[in-house]
């Protein structure tokens, strides 16, 4: 099937298959195909709200989400700092214990090996 003759089935995509190809025909730059697609579209008559009324709406929700977005950015980071803050002082005091033990576990060894060394039987008076 040639690409001339596709839009002649145009008229039996339902609106998922149409705005796909539309997205396709709009990426590679294809206006006319773009063109045809739309202009193939159904169109149809809707009873609405008042646009001034609805419109204020869609209106506030876009600004919303408009500033939401870099705001939930600055949110997530504020989040983050929070926690830091709670976790860090654990952090350091556990990273203390752990430099404090390896100290007394290195002079305890050190010691033994002097004692050990100086030719002494047992371990160094002391030490537990």
């Amino acid at each position: 099937m040639s690409k001339k003759g596709l839009h002649r089935h145009y008229d039996g995509l339902d609106a998922e298959e149409r705005f796909r190809l539309d997205v396709l025909a709009t990426a590679r730059g294809d206006s006319q195909e773009s063109e045809r697609l739309v202009g193939s579209c159904p169109r149809f008559s809707y009873t609405i709200n008042d646009m001034g009324f609805v419109g204020r709406w869609q209106g506030a929700i876009e600004i919303t989400l408009r500033i939401y977005i870099p705001l939930g950015e600055q949110l997530a980071k504020l989040r983050m700092i929070e926690a830091l803050r709670v976790f860090v002082p654990y952090s350091q005091t556990l990273l203390s214990d752990i430099a404090f033990d390896a100290y007394l576990k290195g002079h305890q060894s050190g010691s033994r090996h002097a004692w050990a060394y100086a030719g002494k039987s047992g371990g160094p008076s002391g030490m537990a």
